[in-house]
């Protein structure tokens, strides 16, 4: 009876010093990663940049600038995700896609009470250059 109690308590305290351990490893890797982008890649996110910038300037007001801050590249079957400062103060992210449809995207708010206020009558710009905004893209890790 005692070598069966004094077993349990041994699987009993490997199992609390594994899930610590589990634990304090999940944490090392949820810091911040720098994403590294091959040329392609880059080509290919400059062109989604560029395409989500002309979708929130034809679609939203007072757009003055856009700053594209950060990447989160995307897992299996999932899109990349972009966080940008919007005029300075207005922090949101976006999926990257292609091609973007006002009745099918995605933004979220962050450490904000603003939002973007949807256009009346959608502008109709077809290069951001026309628009007279300001973008400034992201580079990736340098």
């Amino acid at each position: 009876m005692k070598i069966s109690k004094l077993l349990l308590i041994v699987f009993i305290g490997f199992l609390g010093l594994g899930t610590l351990s589990a634990c304090s490893q999940h944490k090392k890797t949820e810091q911040k990663e720098e994403v590294t982008l091959t040329t392609e890649e880059k080509k290919r996110i400059r062109k989604q940049e560029e395409a989500l910038a002309l979708f929130l300037v034809n679609n939203f007001e007072d757009i003055k600038k856009i700053e594209f801050k950060n990447l989160v590249k995307g897992g299996f079957g999932t899109s990349d995700v972009i966080y940008m400062k919007i005029n300075d103060d207005l922090f949101v992210d976006s999926g990257l896609q292609d091609v973007y449809d006002i009745n099918h995207y995605s933004l979220g708010y962050h450490q904000s009470s603003k939002f973007l206020v949807r256009k009346e009558e959608p502008s109709s710009f077809s290069n951001i250059d026309e628009a007279n905004v300001k973008v400034i893209y992201y580079e990736g890790s340098k």
